[in-house]
């Protein structure tokens, strides 16, 4: 059977109306319903959880001089099944009053009575200093003994200090029986009045029963306006109790006085860190009103103390680590002084965890340098972690870098290998975690230098129909290199100019398609190499009106000064307009910085001035971003053409050649742009042919000479400026190398519908000095042997070559990628383009369409269909349905109508550029209207778990959508600053694996705790969602209005069937409220003030089940009762304190 107690306690409640002054007050119940006469801010206000029948003032108050609270057995009525009260509330009434109330029949035999003193709300706890006396049975002597843990026994009481209602058991309090005069055990069992008093002081409680001090708290007082309540309440925590029937409590009057102030001062204990001062309030504990009149210069350590106001400082010796204290007097305004200790704790500083970014040169094909990574971080005060204090992404401890080099942890440190042959910045991330898991990222960034062999690598690039385009080819090459050829007309037939560093493409005519050309580049020791570019011509896109930084191109003279250069005029800052602070940056985030050929850029009233390195001409470039109000940002390309007249300057050169060799020398690659050759030596100094043309001169040393050869060339610009420079040859004898890792483009034509044309993509490749791998030299994309060609073909590595076949019906061209892997695992990949020629006949296939009902759709019927010349020669015009067909040559659509849902279909013939025709049918399917599952959106979470759970998996992402642009490649899901290790708002440990959450709470916590996580789709943009976490059983009422999820199940929830909670409470005028209703039913939602007048009314259908509603109502602060009820079930009344 369900406990009861009846109680009378002083509610501590910040939210209620406040009365600074002290207050007499005393209500005998003569008057029927609410009382009147009340002191200024005070209010009365009753709750009837336990007993239902009680619904007004008058059944509370009848007039009769005594105030009425009744209770029955029976628990399926209560409205609250945690601990419902069944209690008359006053509210008003601050600490140094006395608070007396004269009762009976609240003490009854197989009862329980509580004096619950007052609540003290701290922070998120509900903490409370409770006084409350206990009834079970009758006073005999075998229950004299109280059991540790419920079993309460006759006229005993209990003080809680400091009391956490979510475990429903006291922290701290003494159990006594209850005395008379003599010390004698007595019982309240009688049906007589008795007094009950409580002194409320700042410093202490005295509690009385008829007269006679049973108790003094000195702990844990609370401070501030709180409510006397009087009543019964169900304690589930003091365990079964053997009872029954309908009891009935009799108030004969509550009675509130002043008491004069006692002016007293607490001890204080204070925690800091060495090396700093602290600033101590000390008056806060003490009493209200005072200051202070002294207080020890030194401290026991002899160090300053100091004040400034009603606030005392204390500074340390540097280094000192220890205990200390001092004492200070407090005086208030009648003179009235009391004296305290201050004891302090100074401890060590310990950094918190942080890592610390790193950077680090080592050699070009370096092995194993070691890097101390963690040299410059810290743990902070957890420690290392014992298992993983350092590891790479991904937890690992093996792994590469950003650009292929090979990374381990090892011994503490990360040993760091270069690629083989790169030379240039190379970056990776690691990561320390502490002793509590709770982790940090740091960047080492590696400058790897060194003289490396000229390697160009192919390119690919989008163009605009019809516009020259500049292509920085030389972008992903082996730097300090130079274009010395390229081809001057593209596949396709257009032209291809450039200059060293740039190359220039230009289509004509509208062409829209697949293009390429090849180029070749060389470094400062002569070494060349070739790659392909491939180009894709695209028609210009319209900007919808979103977030654009459009490139731009401009011509400047040499050694012009501070160009302005309007960059965002043809930009677009999309709906969200400019920010605020940096609209317009340079790379970096930048305002002053340099362009890629070393010019000077500064962005200067919203342009960007430009000038070029003294004596540069050429084609210079730089980046800039745009960034809207939002933080949202878009980066563009400037590229500047600096010309000029600039005399011909003709720079000497050296080359190697081969013996008996024919060789062409690019003497003009490091000679001044626009020069042409006017003349040379047409023998070399050692007697050898010179030959050549204006642009390219070509030496042949013959009889197998091997040496030094030396001749003289001259240039001449368009002005007719001349200069001359030698050129040093160095004859030697040929090498066969055994080449470097290559895979070289190939291109075949097949037949329409072949069948495996084997095609040997290897045989103009080259797996160099390391030769194949032994278990995968040749693969497709993602090292896949089968796969598909990009314009649907089936691929597949078959005997070392690979086979293809087209798919069905298609012509054109197509293009797949193949990767070498030599015996190390390096790779290089080719592409192969595959021309698909032949005619055949058209075929229409047929096609399966869902459309909305009662819609209008376009059917692009012919999209699947293949063949050359397709158009559409007839069609049904009435679906089997009977629905409306309409089209042209090259679409249909179908109406359906009359709210038809089901299956349909039609048929329709298609002919070819030949004149073959074919039919195929389309089937449509007939749907309701969906609702698009909107945008980017974090949808907020709720979860139970037991405490002790470990790593509880949260699928936080099951109710989100990344919208239209669909999840981010590399970090989808993240934690609270982009980590993927951190804590919850309460200490637990949060890690996302596997595209959940996992959730630990801190041993030994109960209660809420939360975590935010962040979403972020393909293109950047994120958003943020919270998840709610309830440790332990949903046992208070507090749990319950702050944790909601929306179940179908009632007890999962916390709540009993037809009964609702509301939260947040106190509000500010926003209310949302989770009920569980055992029918569907209309129900009105009425909130009343204390008098039971109705401030608002609503009616609404509830469904059977769990349901939720909100509302945003304007109300003066004060107290109102929610109560929602229907025809057929009455959910109850909760009452709400409104700020």
């Amino acid at each position: 059977m369900a406990s009861l107690c009846a109680l009378f306690l002083l509610s501590y409640n910040v939210f209620a109306q406040t009365n600074a002054n002290s207050i007499t007050y005393f209500e005998d119940f003569n008057s029927q319903g609410y009382p009147t006469n009340l002191p200024v801010g005070s209010y009365w206000t009753f709750h009837n959880e336990i007993y239902p029948n009680q619904v007004s003032w008058t059944d509370f108050m009848p007039g009769d001089g005594y105030a009425y609270l009744t209770v029955d057995a029976d628990i399926s009525n209560d409205l609250d099944w945690i601990h419902p009260f069944q209690t008359l509330e006053f509210g008003g009434v601050a600490q140094n009053h006395r608070l007396e109330v004269r009762m009976k029949g609240a003490v009854v035999d197989g009862g329980l009575v509580g004096f619950l003193f007052t609540y003290n709300q701290e922070g998120e706890i509900f903490n409370e200093v409770d006084i409350e006396v206990v009834a079970r049975d009758s006073a005999v002597p075998w229950h004299e003994t109280l059991p540790f843990n419920g079993g309460w026994t006759d006229a005993r009481y209990n003080t809680w200090g400091n009391a956490n209602e979510n475990t429903n058991q006291p922290f701290t309090g003494t159990m006594k029986p209850v005395v008379n005069q003599l010390n004698e055990k007595i019982s309240l069992i009688d049906d007589e009045f008795h007094i009950y008093t409580i002194d409320w002081r700042e410093d202490k409680i005295d509690f009385f029963i008829d007269g006679v001090l049973q108790e003094t708290i000195t702990t844990s007082i609370a401070k501030g306006v709180s409510e006397v309540i009087i009543g019964f309440r169900q304690l589930p925590w003091a365990g079964a109790f053997n009872w029954g029937g309908t009891h009935t409590m009799v108030i004969d009057y509550l009675k509130i006085e002043p008491l004069e102030s006692i002016t007293f001062a607490t001890n204080d204990k204070y925690t800091m860190v060495e090396n700093t001062t602290l600033s101590m309030d000390v008056l806060a504990n003490d009493s209200s009103n005072t200051s202070i009149v002294a207080f020890d210069a030194l401290s026991a350590q002899g160090f300053p103390v100091s004040n400034t106001a009603s606030l005392l400082s204390y500074t340390p010796a540097t280094g000192f680590i220890g205990q200390d204290s001092f004492t200070y007097t407090l005086e208030d305004a009648n003179g009235g002084q009391a004296t305290a200790t201050v004891f302090i704790t100074v401890e060590a500083y310990v950094a918190p965890l942080g890592a610390v970014d790193d950077a680090i040169t080592v050699g070009v094909n370096s092995a194993n340098t070691p890097i101390d990574v963690t040299a410059n971080d810290a743990y902070g005060p957890n420690g290392v972690h014992p298992s993983h204090p350092l590891t790479l992404p991904g937890g690992k401890l093996v792994t590469a870098s950003a650009n292929g080099g090979d990374i381990a942890v090892v011994d503490g440190k990360v040993n760091y290998t270069p690629k083989a042959g790169f030379a240039g910045i190379d970056t990776f991330v690691y990561t320390i975690t502490d002793g509590n898991g709770y982790a940090d990222q740091g960047l080492v960034t590696i400058t790897v230098g060194g003289a490396v062999a000229a390697v160009a690598v192919n390119d690919a690039f989008d163009v605009v129909v019809d516009t020259a385009t500049a292509l920085d080819v030389l972008a992903n090459d082996t730097t300090n290199t130079t274009i010395v050829s390229f081809d001057v007309t593209s596949a396709q037939g257009f032209v291809v100019s450039g200059t060293v560093s740039n190359v220039t493409y230009t289509p004509t005519g509208g062409y829209l398609g697949e293009d390429s050309f090849s180029y070749t580049i060389q470094d400062t020791n002569g070494n060349q190499s070739t790659a392909t570019v491939t180009l894709t011509v695209k028609a210009a896109v319209v900007s919808a009106g979103v977030l654009n930084a459009v490139d731009d191109a401009i011509t400047v003279g040499i050694n012009s000064a501070n160009t302005p250069i309007d960059v965002v005029a043809n930009d677009n800052y999309g709906v969200n307009g400019p920010n605020a602070t940096h609209p317009l940056t340079l790379p970096g985030g930048k305002l002053v910085t340099a362009s890629v050929h070393g010019g000077d850029i500064a962005v200067v009233n919203g342009k960007v001035n430009y000038t070029p390195k003294t004596g540069f001409t050429g084609v210079d470039s730089f980046e800039y971003t745009l960034t809207d109000s939002k933080g949202f940002a878009d980066k563009a390309i400037v590229s500047i053409t600096v010309g000029g007249a600039v005399a011909a300057v003709a720079v000497n050169d050296a080359f190697d050649v081969e013996v008996d060799t024919a060789t062409p020398l690019n003497v003009l690659a490091n000679d001044t742009a626009n020069s042409t050759i006017v003349s040379y030596d047409v023998t070399s100094a050692q007697g050898f042919s010179v030959s050549g043309t204006s642009s390219l001169l070509t030496y042949t040393p013959t009889g197998g000479y091997v040496g030094q050869d030396s001749f003289n060339y001259t240039i001449e610009d368009a002005n007719g400026n001349q200069s001359t420079a030698t050129v040093t040859l160095t004859v030697k004898a040929a090498v066969v190398s055994s080449g470097v890792l290559s895979a070289v483009n190939d291109a075949v034509t097949v037949g329409i519908n072949s069948t495996n044309t084997p095609i040997d993509v290897v045989a103009n490749d080259n797996f160099g000095v390391n030769g194949p791998n032994a278990t995968h030299p040749l693969t497709l994309t993602n090292g896949k042997i089968f796969h598909a060609s990009n314009n649907g073909g089936d691929i597949s590595v078959v005997n070392g070559k690979v086979n293809y076949t087209p798919k069905a019906g298609f012509a054109g061209i197509d293009t797949f990628t193949y990767t070498l892997t030599d015996s190390k695992g390096f790779a290089a990949q080719g592409i192969v383009t595959v021309t698909v020629g032949g005619n055949v006949s058209g075929v229409a296939t047929n096609d399966a369409f869902d459309v909305i009902l009662n819609t209008a759709t376009n059917l692009d019927v012919l999209a699947n269909d293949t063949g050359t010349g397709l158009y559409i020669i007839s069609y049904d015009a009435n679906s089997l349905q009977g629905f409306s067909v309409t089209g042209n040559s090259s679409s249909l659509t179908y109406t359906p109508t009359g709210g038809f849902l089901g299956t349909d279909s039609f048929s329709y013939t298609i002919a070819d550029a030949n004149g073959d025709e074919t039919t195929a049918i389309v089937t449509l399917t007939i749907k309701e209207a969906v609702v698009a599952s909107g945008p980017l959106n974090a949808v907020n979470d709720a979860i139970t778990v037991q405490p002790g759970n470990s790593n509880t998996i949260i699928d936080v992402l099951a109710n989100d959508s990344f919208g239209a642009n669909g999840p981010n490649a590399t970090h989808a899901l993240t934690l609270t600053n982009g980590k993927i290790f951190h804590a919850s708002v309460k200490g637990g440990d949060i890690a996302i694996v596997n595209g959940k959450v996992t959730y630990t709470p801190k041993n030994g916590f109960t209660g809420i705790d939360s975590f935010d996580y962040t979403i972020t789709d393909a293109k950047g943009f994120a958003d943020t969602g919270y998840v709610t976490v309830t440790v332990g059983e949903a046992q208070s009422k507090t749990a319950i209005k702050d944790n909601f999820e929306a179940r179908n199940d009632a007890t999962e929830f916390g709540l009993k069937e037809n009964s609702f909670s509301t939260y947040p409470n106190p509000s500010k005028g926003y209310l949302k409220t989770t009920l569980f209703s055992t029918h569907t039913t209309q129900a009105t939602v009425l909130l009343m003030d204390v008098t039971g007048k109705v401030v608002y009314s609503s009616t609404m259908t509830l469904q059977k089940g769990m349901n939720a509603f909100e509302m945003t109502v304007s109300l003066a602060p004060g107290i109102v009762l929610m109560k929602v009820i229907s025809s057929e079930v009455n959910f109850g009344t909760q009452k709400i304190v409104v700020q």
